[in-house]
C-alpha cells in the first residue's frame, strides 16, 4: 500500500513555506539541492516511509513554492530558519538528510543543534569550495551576459525561451535560474567553505556519493570521512549527483540501513 503523502503550508518569519510529509515514526527532515526542490525527493520519501519513517521534506526558502527571504541569505541563515522550522512542526530530535546545498546546511545545523539531530546524512554535500577553474569562470561571465541580453529582449516569453537555449549549451541551468534576491544568495553561499567545521560534526554521519558525480568530486567523500568523527562513507556506482533520482532504491536501502542500525 503507497503512503499518502501530504501537502502542507505553514508561515514562518513572514515566509510562505511548503512542505511534504509522509509515514509515521521517528521523523527524517531532508533538505534538498540548490534548485531542486521537495518534488525530486518524493521516491525516496515514499520509500523510506514504509520503512517506518515519518519523512518530511521541505522546500527551502526561495525553492519549490516556497517563498524566497526578503534578503541576502547565508548557509547559517537556512539553518536558523531550519531550526525555526522543525519547532514550529512540532519535532523535538530527528534524522536529518541534505543532498549538496542542502547538505551545506545540514553540516551547518548539525554543529549548531547537535541536540536535535540523531544521525546525519550527508548526499554530495557542497561543503568544500575550491578556487573556480576555467569552465566555472566562464559560467559566471556567461550568467552576466544572459542577465544583460535578457534586458532588452522585449517579451516574456521571448526571455523565457532564451533562458532555456542558454540552460541547455551550458549544461549548469543552477547557475542561471536563480533571479532577484536568490541570485545573490547563490552567490554568497557558493563562497561559503565549511571544512573548518567538518570536525565538530558530533553525531554519527552516513556520506552517500555517486562515483559518477560531475559536480562535487568524489574524492570529497574521503575529505569529509577523514574530518568528521564516527562517519562512514558509501559509494554507489554508476550514480551522478542525485542518487536519489537515478538510484533511489540503493540510497534508500543505505540510509534505511544506517538509520535502524
Amino acid at each position: 500500500m503507497e503512503e499518502i503523502l501530504k501537502e502542507q503550508n505553514l508561515q514562518l518569519q513572514d515566509i510562505q513555506v511548503h512542505y511534504k510529509e509522509a509515514g509515521q515514526g521517528d521523523a527524517l527532515l531532508i533538505l534538498h539541492g540548490w534548485g531542486a526542490s521537495s518534488e525530486s525527493w518524493v521516491l525516496l520519501q515514499r520509500a523510506l516511509s514504509k520503512e517506518g519513517f515519518r519523512v518530511i521534506a521541505i522546500d527551502l526558502p526561495g525553492f519549490g513554492r516556497s517563498n524566497p527571504p526578503a534578503t541576502v541569505w547565508g548557509v547559517q541563515d537556512y539553518s536558523n530558519f531550519i531550526e525555526q522550522f522543525v519547532r514550529a512542526i512540532g519535532i523535538r530530535q530527528f534524522f536529518l538528510l541534505g543532498h549538496s546545498f542542502g547538505g551545506q546546511i545540514a553540516i551547518s545545523f548539525s554543529v549548531q543543534h547537535q541536540e536535535l539531530v540523531k544521525k546525519l546524512i550527508l548526499c554530495a554535500p557542497a561543503g568544500i569550495r575550491r578556487p573556480l577553474g576555467a569552465r566555472e569562470k566562464l559560467l559566471f561571465v556567461f550568467s552576466k551576459i544572459l542577465a544583460l541580453a535578457l534586458l532588452v529582449v522585449p517579451s516574456q516569453s521571448l526571455k523565457n525561451r532564451f533562458r532555456a537555449a542558454a540552460y541547455r549549451l551550458m549544461r549548469r541551468s543552477d547557475y542561471f535560474k536563480a533571479e532577484g534576491v536568490m541570485s545573490e544568495v547563490m552567490r554568497r553561499v557558493i563562497r561559503e567553505d565549511l571544512f573548518s567545521i567538518f570536525s565538530q560534526v558530533r553525531v554519527p554521519t552516513l556520506i552517500v556519493w555517486g562515483d559518477d558525480d560531475r559536480m562535487v568530486p568524489v574524492e570529497d567523500a574521503y575529505v569529509l570521512a577523514r574530518e568528521i568523527p564516527h562517519s562512514a562513507v558509501e559509494i554507489i556506482p554508476g550514480a551522478g549527483h542525485s542518487p536519489h533520482l537515478k538510484t533511489p532504491e540503493k540510497l534508500s536501502e543505505l540510509v534505511t540501513k544506517f538509520l535502524k542500525s
